[in-house]
């Protein structure tokens, strides 16, 4: 027979086939099982990456013109801001500020900072963050542009601040160095990626002025930019009092009922009444006015009127930046050209008049001065440690003996000053180990009048001074100040002047700079929830 019968396989042959079949069907399973172990693999080790902090500070969460920023980045940046605007806060507010800032035991995702919009006070950072980050950008692409390099001695000052970063998280008891620094910048930011951020932090810092060092201006420009600015960079001086009206009490007894016609009445006769109260002030203020001839006779008037607010000469005297006499009522009769010492005005105000004499105005054409300085700060009293805070007797006792300790430091270095000589080189000397002035070499040059505490001001701008001169002194804000005098330096009117030009050069150069938006990337995700 012949055909498909014929090609039947025997018994053997079927039993083969069959295990062949089952020894692929087995390969398969053994296929795929190795397929999905592998797969399952992948997700955990995907998920170990995508959870390690590694990647927080490797990969890009945020790219601004060319820039890349970690989430670590970010984190920092977002931490910082936070810490910036509380400390301006508090810097504005004192403790009051705490009722303006966001509780600290609820995400600040949760807590609403602007109602009108609904933007919480999470949106609000991350802005902040994210506008000082495209700063950041765009100045450092400029600075890398121009292939700038940090001075050698960045790395030393890089040191010192994670030494005493280290120091502090010793002190407040943090089990390492790492899990101190995630707390105040971020959690994923480790020693090498802080130093990181600090060295961009600084080589921008650096580039910047450098930048504003680079503009130079002729003595010709800054007499121009001078004269032509006069009105907001003279220093206006003058001398004010206040007559007010005398109080007027509301007319009807307190405790009894009135209809409303006799209420209107009685609001009536009060209004009245206190209009002509302040008729009376401001005639008064006129009269006094009218007998003031120079400004001897302004500051006996201002004492014979009242002797308690006004009995010291300098209780009257006032002393503005022309930039600051905007929001003065007074402040276009003040830069009147026309304007000499011993003119008088009154001002009403809400409560009587005010009485006003030009004194002068500074075109602040005296020399500025240089010093160096030991400063020595009474140690920090924390009134929380106290039972009654600052009302606390303890507190007071506490506060007293920080500045009769600083006091007692003072008196000695001075005394190891003056026997040494007292020269610029011992004065560096002893500066070493004592004082608390973080400016370098405790220099400080070309200062105006008001820049320094009222008490060293007074002390440097005294007439005969000379390099050398020296003293202790107590300011009331600081503490004790071992001032030596270095010399004077160039005119105010120059220094205001080169000042006001290299800032308007800056903003230009600023401006100038990539425009760049924040593009977020998948790593963003990683970024710290706030």
């Amino acid at each position: 027979m012949s055909g498909t019968f014929d090609k039947r396989p025997d018994g053997a042959s079927r039993r083969q086939t069959r295990l062949d079949k089952e020894r692929k069907e087995k390969r398969k399973v053994r296929v795929m099982a190795v397929s999905v172990a592998a797969v399952l693999a992948l997700v955990f080790a995907g998920a170990l990456f995508i959870n390690s902090k590694l990647i927080r500070r490797t990969l890009p969460a945020i790219t601004i013109g060319g820039v890349n920023f970690s989430a670590a980045d970010y984190d920092y940046f977002f931490s910082s801001s936070l810490n910036e605007y509380q400390n301006l806060l508090y810097s504005n507010y004192g403790d009051e500020a705490s009722d303006q800032l966001p509780n600290t035991d609820t995400p600040l995702s949760s807590q609403v900072y602007n109602e009108e919009t609904g933007e919480t006070w999470a949106d609000f950072i991350m802005n902040r963050a994210l506008n000082r980050m495209i700063g950041v950008a765009q100045v450092y692409s400029a600075a890398t542009a121009d292939r700038f390099k940090l001075p050698a001695e960045t790395a030393k000052e890089i040191d010192e601040q994670i030494k005493q970063l280290k120091e502090q998280a010793v002190t407040y008891g943090f089990p390492s160095f790492n899990s101190y620094i995630q707390q105040v910048f971020g959690g994923s930011l480790t020693e090498s990626s802080l130093r990181r951020i600090m060295e961009r932090d600084y080589l921008i810092s650096e580039y910047v002025a450098h930048i504003r060092d680079s503009f130079t201006f002729s003595a010709d420009e800054l007499a121009a930019y001078y004269s032509e600015n006069a009105d907001t960079l003279d220093v206006f001086l003058f001398r004010a009092f206040a007559v007010n009206a005398e109080p007027i009490e509301e007319t009807g007894d307190p405790e009894e009922e009135y209809s409303e016609e006799e209420a209107a009445q009685h609001e009536a006769e009060h209004e009245a009444a206190n209009n002509e109260a302040l008729a009376a002030a401001r005639s008064l203020a006129e009269l006094i006015a009218s007998g003031i001839k120079s400004e001897d006779e302004f500051i006996e008037a201002a004492k014979e009127y009242d002797e308690d607010l006004y009995g010291e000469p300098g209780s009257t005297l006032a002393e503005y930046p022309g930039s600051s006499l905007d929001y003065l009522e007074f402040a276009d009769w003040l830069r009147d050209s026309a304007r000499k010492n011993g003119d008088v005005m009154t001002l009403d105000n809400d409560y009587g008049a005010y009485v006003i004499l030009f004194v002068g105005r500074d075109k602040n054409e005296y020399s500025t001065t240089q010093m160096r300085q030991i400063l020595f700060l009474p140690k920090a009293v924390d009134p929380s440690e106290f039972d009654e805070g600052e009302d606390d007797p303890g507190y007071t006792l506490a506060v007293e003996k920080a500045m009769s300790d600083a006091e007692a430091l003072a008196n000695t270095v001075l005394a190891q000053f003056t026997e040494g000589g007292a020269t610029e080189d011992k004065l560096l000397e002893l500066m070493a180990d004592n004082s608390d002035d973080g400016t370098e070499g405790g220099f400080y040059d070309e200062i105006s009048k008001g820049d320094m505490a009222y008490e060293i001001d007074e002390w440097l701008f005294e007439p005969g001074r000379k390099h050398g001169d020296y003293k202790l002194v107590k300011t009331e804000q600081y503490g004790y100040h071992l001032v030596f005098f270095m010399g004077f330096a160039g005119r105010a009117c120059d220094v205001v002047a080169e000042y006001a030009l290299r800032s308007r050069e800056y903003t230009a150069w600023e401006e100038g700079l990539m425009e760049a938006e924040p593009v977020m990337r998948w790593a963003f995700n990683l970024t710290q929830k706030h």
